[in-house]
């Protein structure tokens, strides 16, 4: 019996070892196919294609800091972005909570935010549909920014707007997938 489970186990180690290296092979055999000389580099036509779009690493490195969202407690409100929005102006009634000097501010707050990201954005949409109101003093709001990324031509960022003391306040981060 202790034999047969002996056999039973070195088989099945042989197999794993087997599968293994048959997974090796065919790796090392898909990235030497497109050059049988072996001239070609993965690593320079990965650094080619991601400069060009965002890809989920990159999203993923725009993770929301700290001091993404300080820009009243710091005192920066000017930004060098000019941003254009869409879907507020054809869509007044949906946003009638976000009207006023909170209109403007959500502007200059959400530009001084895609400023500290890095991301060089025009266009941004305001949907009426992709606001989720949780109670009378927090909802979040989700918007569309025209920033190619590996997926899609668009980053999705999520706006949490809350209300203390009477006033509205705004805090963006990026989100990542669909």
């Amino acid at each position: 019996m202790k034999k047969e489970k002996k056999i039973r186990m070195t088989i099945f180690i042989i197999l794993a070892a087997l599968a293994l290296l048959a997974v090796f092979l065919g790796k090392s055999v898909e990235q030497w196919a497109d050059d049988p000389q072996g001239n070609y580099s993965i690593k320079e036509k990965e650094v080619v294609e991601k400069a060009h779009s965002m890809d989920k690493q990159k999203i993923y490195n725009l993770s929301s800091q700290p001091d993404d969202n300080l820009q009243s407690i710091n005192g920066k409100k000017d930004s060098r972005l000019t941003l254009e929005f869409t879907g507020y102006e054809e869509n007044v009634a949906a946003f009638s909570w976000l009207v006023g000097a909170d209109w403007e501010r959500f502007k200059e707050e959400l530009a001084v935010y895609l400023e500290k990201k890095n991301l060089d954005v025009t266009m941004v949409r305001l949907h009426p549909d992709s606001q989720q109101i949780i109670d009378d003093y927090l909802r979040y709001l989700y918007l569309d920014v025209d920033y190619q990324t590996e997926y899609s031509d668009t980053l999705l960022i999520k706006t949490v707007c809350d209300t203390y003391t009477d006033e509205l306040r705004f805090s963006f981060e990026v989100q990542y997938g669909s």
